[in-house]
């Protein structure tokens, strides 16, 4: 579902909930231009953040509403519900985690053909 590279920021099968989410700060983010081609489709006249705008539970909240992902399938994604999430990741970039939340929005909308 995610990029490959966030895949492995996510973690390995068989990690806990916390660990599985926990990212650092100052990670690369190599899906960073695909990202930002995601914000052209989906953002319309939304600026994506500052890479210094640490996420918190309100912003994160907000930005889910923009982009079209509600609570549960945050959940189903992360295993933690939004406002976990930001604790866990208190210091990880909120443009970051708008780009993962373009992701979803993007891969629920293209489903593979059946067959």
């Amino acid at each position: 579902m995610f990029e490959k590279s966030t895949l492995k920021s996510l973690g390995e099968k068989g990690t806990s909930r916390k660990t599985r989410v926990k990212i650092t700060p100052r990670q690369r983010y190599d899906d960073e231009a695909y990202w930002n081609k995601l914000a052209l489709e989906y953002l319309g006249s939304y600026a994506l953040p500052r890479w210094n705008k640490e996420v918190t539970a309100t912003i994160l909240l907000l930005w889910m509403e923009r982009i079209g992902v509600n609570k549960t399938r945050f959940q189903q994604i992360f295993g933690v519900s939004p406002t976990e999430f930001c604790a866990i990741n208190s210091k990880w970039p909120l443009r970051a985690v708008i780009g993962l939340l373009l992701e979803i929005r993007y891969n629920d909308r293209v489903k593979p053909a059946i067959g």
